[in-house]
């Protein structure tokens, strides 16, 4: 028989709601690997200096956004504080995304997308924050 927790627990709800933050991440990356806009922009990475999003169009900014947040997703679950950084240096990339593109629905996308990294580093940070609450008990 298979042991469940109750549906009123804080911990049942905050690991679901842990899951759905990085689930509906990992859904939004995994489109973006798959988009034409991914193979599209690589060019334009390599025009920009190393660091620098200056003179960057808006595709490639989201581009090098989308690689961070890809590489914070894959330590996610084993070292979610370097996960949440690298998702920081992605939301910086969005944000200058944002500041630059046309508006319409890669804008839309853009901004979705930034909402969910920062609900996601929120997520981390209130755990993280919770774990050194009880450990110093």
């Amino acid at each position: 028989m298979k042991r469940t927790k109750p549906a009123g627990s804080p911990s049942s709800s905050g690991m679901d709601a842990r899951n759905m933050s990085y689930t509906n991440l990992a859904s939004l990356a995994s489109e973006f690997e798959n988009s034409a806009i991914s193979r599209s922009v690589v060019s334009s990475l390599r025009a920009g200096a190393p660091g620098s999003s200056e003179g960057l169009p808006p595709e490639a900014l989201y581009k090098k956004a989308m690689d961070l947040i890809n590489r914070g997703l894959k330590l996610d679950l084993n070292n979610p504080m370097q996960a949440s950084e690298l998702y920081q240096q992605g939301s910086e990339y969005l944000a200058s995304a944002l500041e630059r593109a046309e508006p319409g629905s890669q804008s839309e996308e853009m901004q979705r997308t930034l909402d969910m990294v920062e609900e996601r580093v929120r997520l981390i940070t209130r755990e993280a924050v919770g774990r050194s609450g009880s450990d110093s008990q």
